[in-house]
């Protein structure tokens, strides 16, 4: 036999307002004996529903979390070594004594001169190298400060690119082939 949605509804306001579990529980066996005093074969599936109803509340009473955390389960946060954020602009000395900015959509010509200026969170170690061949190397301060290296272009320079090593991230700058 299966109950209608007026006779569950009727059923459940039957229940009055679910409290704490013990008066859940009550509720649930008191419908229980009373539907098996009747002989019916939904009593059962009333005492699984309210058995799976009482766990599922059960569970919410008793699965809080815990106020504070336990400090055998915490992981330490921020241990170990801070590399420093470095930020790099790139200028170039041409031929002709001018300078300007290095644009890397530009070819550049045989003598012109690539000249670098970092900018560092915090005073490290870096180096610079042009395909895989170190051109520089040392230690810079904090703030923003000027390599004490040009890279001058050669006649027949392939292109190559340059990589600044030694803070949180490997910075790459591509430059195309040197103009004849």
């Amino acid at each position: 036999m299966s109950w209608s949605d007026d006779e569950l509804d009727a059923r459940f306001r039957e229940l009055g307002p679910i409290d704490p579990p013990a008066r859940v529980e009550q509720a649930v066996l008191t419908t229980y004996r009373a539907e098996r005093q009747r002989g019916a074969r939904r009593t059962r599936w009333w005492a699984v529903g309210g058995m799976a109803a009482m766990a599922a509340l059960s569970l919410l009473v008793i699965a809080e979390p815990p106020a504070r955390g336990d400090p055998a389960a915490m992981v330490e946060r921020g241990a170990g070594e801070v590399r420093p954020t470095v930020e790099l602009k790139v200028a170039v000395r041409l031929g002709a004594g001018t300078t300007e900015r290095f644009a890397a959509d530009r070819r550049y010509n045989a003598g012109d001169t690539l000249m670098f200026r970092v900018r560092t969170s915090a005073a490290t170690t870096l180096t610079l190298t042009r395909a895989g061949v170190v051109v520089w190397s040392g230690p810079v301060p904090a703030g923003e400060s000027d390599l004490p290296v040009g890279y001058q272009l050669e006649a027949g320079e392939g292109p190559a690119i340059f990589a600044l090593t030694g803070g949180a991230e490997v910075l790459r700058l591509p430059v195309p082939a040197v103009s004849p």
